[in-house]
């Protein structure tokens, strides 16, 4: 239980230490297509090519897990439905990990 605590703790000080150092959406956007080597517009654009699917899913993922917003502002932000943006994220999170991406 003491684990799941600290855990959860560490996640909570990474969100703030990430917002009060400046780091926002606008930082995930210009990070994401820097390291997938794509334009800013064409993560953010609605097409549904594997590489701008995993631009959103690496997005969501930094977003809602780095940034802590929410899916539902993460939803608004991209234009799709809050089920994806649970979806992409999760997907986000397998890819950032197996290829060692990191945020920062």
């Amino acid at each position: 239980m003491v684990n799941i605590l600290d855990a959860a703790n560490e996640q909570l000080e990474e969100k703030y230490a990430l917002k009060a150092s400046g780091y926002d959406f606008d930082y995930a956007i210009q990070r994401v297509s820097s390291v997938l080597n794509m334009t800013p517009n064409e993560v953010m654009s609605g097409n549904k090519s594997p590489g701008t699917v995993q631009a959103r899913a690496l997005l969501c993922f930094w977003g809602h897990r780095k940034l802590g917003l929410t899916t539902i502002e993460l939803s608004e932000k991209i234009g799709v439905c809050q089920s994806a943006v649970s979806r992409l994220s999760r997907k986000g999170e397998k890819m950032a990990y197996e290829t060692n991406i990191e945020f920062i």
